[in-house]
């Protein structure tokens, strides 16, 4: 029982290592397989585990502004993610940076208006996007 949990533990180890690697994906469903292979006192055995990723399409705005972009390679990933999350800690924006990542709070019309930061509700809607839950601002 305990060599069974320890190995779905370590599969989920692996698979999460293997998503971490992966390239960004583009807007669209993505199909990860990753398959082990062992051999125990039983005999040899492995395991499958799938997982589908879907990407939202990209999002511009009316300006051609991507929102969530921050390092303008035109696609919205952990790395924007990554150099927002530098600036909420404290490191100087950069105007694209801001411009596309300043998007809460948003005016009465929904739109993105931005208050000048990175805060803590900008990073929260980053991760959704980056995460594929939400698309636009």
């Amino acid at each position: 029982m305990a060599l069974r949990s320890l190995r779905g533990m370590v599969a989920a180890i692996s698979l999460a290592g293997l998503l971490a690697l992966a390239p960004p994906c583009a807007a669209g469903t993505t199909t990860i397989s990753a398959t082990a292979a062992w051999t125990d006192f039983a005999g040899p055995h492995s395991a499958t585990s799938t997982v589908s990723l879907t990407m939202p399409g990209r999002t511009k705005s009316a300006s051609g502004i991507l929102y969530g972009d921050a390092n303008g390679d035109g696609m919205v990933d952990a790395q924007d993610l990554v150099a927002a999350f530098a600036v909420f800690l404290g490191e100087p924006p950069s105007p694209e940076l801001l411009a596309t990542c300043d998007v809460r709070p948003r005016a009465t019309d929904a739109t993105p208006m931005g208050d000048g930061r990175i805060s803590a509700d900008d990073i929260q809607w980053l991760a959704l996007r980056v995460m594929g839950i939400v698309a636009s601002p």
